[in-house]
């Protein structure tokens, strides 16, 4: 029991500072995103414009957006396989997928995970 009562305590005290983090806006954007945005619009342009006029395509783009393809199939297949496993042998574990979510869900789904923070610390 000492065990499983640490770690409990362990993840209740992580979820309960990270959410108490969020409320009070340390995540907040700090940076102008929509300038960040335009400079690396700037420099796309910048790098197309070096491209040679003449320049073409390779006849081996089809085959590379095939692999591309083949490549996403692969990751999604692992990343379901991966969800599954954790339904499957983590007792009381919870899943919450969110599509549209970025490497720093933190960032791209702020609104989202906290309101889960906040609906997991109520159940407690």
């Amino acid at each position: 029991m000492g065990r499983n009562f640490l770690n409990t305590v362990l993840s209740v005290g992580a979820v309960l500072a990270i959410w108490s983090f969020m409320r009070d806006g340390c995540f907040e954007r700090t940076e102008d995103v929509g300038a960040i945005h335009a400079e690396n619009a700037q420099h796309a342009r910048e790098r197309a414009a070096a491209i040679p006029a003449d320049f073409v395509v390779p006849d081996s783009f089809p085959e590379l957006l095939a692999t591309l393809a083949e490549i996403r199939q692969l990751r999604e297949t692992w990343q379901r396989q991966n969800i599954e496993r954790f339904r499957a042998h983590v007792r009381h574990g919870q899943v919450i997928e969110m599509p549209d979510a970025r490497h720093y869900i933190l960032q791209s789904n702020t609104q989202d995970v906290v309101d889960a923070i906040e609906e997991f610390a109520a159940a407690l």
